[in-house]
């Protein structure tokens, strides 16, 4: 909640995500089905005038729809909002999340609800954020999210040291063949017409596809010369993790954002968010507030300065 009161700016946006790796078929699929259910605005209640959306081919999307005057409908674009989040919220494809600019802003972007948790580790930091996210679903608060979450897929590759001397391959041996077969290496040059070309060697795609391509790759014997299956000096593990680790003041950290029901006031929900992450951990550091959380706690801290009434800022 506010100081300034809110308008009826005639079009709000929406802002969708896929999942990582999601390219753009996968997103204009998605956005067609924002599409879809957003139309009945246009088609049946009238109210809005036309719907535009955007794929983009980084797991995103964009829609921006535009309402019709306030004497030609009868209802405010706030109660639209509301009820289209409400026909929004069964698709599991995508996290939707959408917002009306306002006349006069408080800074830090869209979502007022921004704050930042420092942890020791990113492990740690990912239990936290499991707790604060099922906490902050009983609070009236629209669209939680964090900047951590583990949906990038990887392969860990564990070396069997041991196994390895044994067989006279040596660690930077299967490094660079990796390196090599599967990210590509510049082993020289050549010049056609008096321009320079790179010569990169790398395995054809269709051999390094999936994760048991790697099987078929060989490393040569430091000692006896001979070719050694790259599966029997390592171990493959498939996991997943955050595509970005964040920091914030050099401390490992995640951002958590959220909007605001009416009526909730952002103070109340930083106090709850607060003591909820420091029971989930005592090795939780203090919460950073950032965006608008910051600028009103600024400007509370100003008003207390100058003014002969007494104000505080519990947190």
């Amino acid at each position: 909640m506010s100081l300034p009161p809110r308008e009826d700016r005639g079009s709000f946006f929406l802002v969708a995500r896929g999942p990582e790796g999601a390219g753009f078929n996968y997103m204009r699929e998605q956005m067609d089905e924002v599409e879809k259910r957003a139309m009945y605005l246009v088609n049946e209640t009238k109210e809005a005038r036309i719907v535009i959306v955007r794929a983009d081919g980084d797991n995103s999307g964009f829609a921006v729809i535009v309402l019709k005057p306030w004497s030609e409908r009868k209802r405010s674009a706030d109660e639209i909002i509301a009820e289209l989040r409400g026909r929004l919220a069964s698709m599991t494809g995508v996290s939707v999340f959408i917002n009306m600019r306002q006349g006069i802003s408080a800074g830090g972007g869209r979502d007022p609800v921004n704050f930042v948790v420092g942890g020791n580790t990113y492990e740690e930091l990912a239990k936290i954020r499991t707790i604060l996210e099922e906490e902050a679903a009983k609070l009236p608060l629209i669209g939680v999210d964090t900047d951590y979450r583990e949906t990038q897929p990887q392969i860990r590759v564990a070396i069997d040291r041991d196994r390895a001397a044994d067989l006279g391959v040596s660690v930077s041996t299967i490094g660079r063949t990796l390196e090599t077969m599967l990210g590509g290496r510049r082993v020289t040059t050549f010049v056609e017409r008096g321009e320079e070309y790179d010569v990169i060697v790398r395995a054809d795609d269709s051999n390094r596809r999936e994760p048991s391509d790697l099987t078929n790759i060989y490393v040569r014997s430091d000692r006896s010369g001979d070719l050694i299956p790259l599966s029997n000096v390592i171990t493959l593990r498939e996991q997943a993790a955050s595509a970005t680790l964040n920091r914030y003041n050099r401390v490992r950290a995640l951002t958590l954002t959220a909007q605001l029901a009416d009526g909730y006031s952002l103070g109340e929900a930083w106090r709850i968010l607060k003591m909820w992450c420091e029971k989930a951990s005592p090795m939780c550091l203090p919460l950073i507030t950032k965006g608008k959380a910051a600028n009103s706690k600024k400007r509370a801290m100003q008003f207390s300065s100058h003014s002969p009434w007494p104000f505080w800022w519990c947190s």
